[in-house]
C-alpha cells in the first residue's frame, strides 16, 4: 500500500537564523520544502521557504540581535 504524504495546513512563521542557506537546506532536505523566494541567490540573508499552505520566513542575524518570542 503505497505511504501518503501528510499535508501541512496554512501557517505562517518568521525565524532570525545565523546562516540561511543552511535553514533552507535543512527545511528543504529533511522536510520537503521548497525555496519559494531567497536574496540574493548565493549566501542569502533572507528566505521564503514552503511546504503546502505553510511557509517560513528566514531572515540573516547579521543585523538583528536575537529576541525571545514571548
Amino acid at each position: 500500500m503505497p505511504m501518503t504524504r501528510r499535508t501541512t495546513p496554512g501557517i505562517s512563521r518568521f525565524f532570525i537564523a545565523s546562516a540561511i542557506d543552511q535553514t533552507i537546506a535543512f527545511y528543504r532536505d529533511k522536510h520537503g520544502f521548497e525555496t519559494r523566494f531567497q536574496q540574493p541567490d548565493k549566501n542569502p540573508f533572507v528566505a521564503i521557504i514552503g511546504r503546502d499552505r505553510a511557509q517560513i520566513f528566514a531572515k540573516s542575524d547579521k543585523d538583528v540581535s536575537p529576541l525571545p518570542n514571548h
